[in-house]
């Protein structure tokens, strides 16, 4: 449904979905998480990057494989790290 409405937008030329398992997307997600959360790079799918650390909250670029992004964030989740996230998965 979505492809098929930014094929109707006039500056759209062409539009493609993927699987999203697919080598060719990438996951890009924004995550404000406690700000003792420990962070290491450790998997070649996902690449970690922080944007920034305060008293309140530790703000963290992921990037990678969308499936690494979502267990990434999953795990935040789960041990209770995660205050916020944005995702979005692209590819150029």
């Amino acid at each position: 449904m979505l492809k098929r409405a930014l094929q109707r937008l006039p500056t759209i030329s062409k539009a493609t979905a993927y699987e999203y398992e697919d080598d060719r997307l990438r996951a890009i997600a924004i995550a404000q998480l406690l700000p003792n959360t420990p962070v290491a790079d450790g998997d070649e799918a996902l690449h970690f990057e922080i944007i920034t650390r305060t008293d309140t909250a530790l703000i963290l670029l992921l990037s990678g494989k969308p499936t690494a992004a979502e267990g990434a964030i999953a795990h935040f989740r789960q041990q209770q790290q995660l205050k916020d996230v944005v995702m979005s998965a692209i590819t150029v």
